[in-house]
Order: C-alpha cells, then structure tokens, then sequence
C-alpha cells in the first residue's frame, strides 16, 4: 500500500510495517529489555553523525503487525535536498557502525 505519508511493507501475506515517506534508515524497537541499551546506543552514533554533517532529521516510530515491535526511523524533512552521495554515506555509516539500524 503507497501513501502520501509512507508505504505498507509487507514481510508475508498478513505481516509487514510502516515505513515514512522521506526515511533513510529504520530500527527495529522490541518489547523486551535485552538490546535496548545497544538500540539506544546506536541511536546516539546516527545523531552524532547527521549533526556533524549539518543534516537535518526527524526520528518517528511507526507501527507494525508484531504487538511486541515498532519500527524507529531517521527521516530528512523534505526542504533539506539530500543527495544520493549523503544518502548513501549515512546508510555506509549505519551499516559499519551500528548493530540496530537498516536501510
């Protein structure tokens, strides 16, 4: 499903979650305790490295179909023109340094 605000990803046939229109990365947030720690840490690094390079962001939670899991995305606002070289460098930065964050 496509939405002015984002798009349904469906994982099967009844299961999926939102993603934001505008969102670069995303991080899985579950119920439990075990990872929050890393999850929060990871976080912190995404910041860090969007505000070194004067990138604006948002970070928005959106639903799912697991009771037990959001989703936590980075999106850029939409009067921020990010390039295709940002966008890549930032998703090369999640992937090196974060356990948490895809693209």
């Amino acid at each position: 499903m496509v939405h002015k605000k984002g798009k349904w990803i469906s994982t099967d046939a009844w299961r999926g979650y939102w993603q934001p229109s505008n969102s670069i990365i995303g991080q899985s947030i579950f119920g439990e305790k075990y990872n929050r720690e890393e999850q929060e840490e990871d976080l912190k690094k995404i910041k860090s490295f969007l505000k070194e390079k004067n990138i604006p962001y948002r970070i928005r939670a959106t639903r799912s179909s697991n009771l037990f899991m959001a989703k936590r995305w980075i999106i850029i606002p939409t009067y921020y023109n990010l390039s295709p070289k940002e966008e890549k460098e930032i998703q090369m930065f999640a992937e090196k340094n974060t356990q948490t964050f895809h693209y």
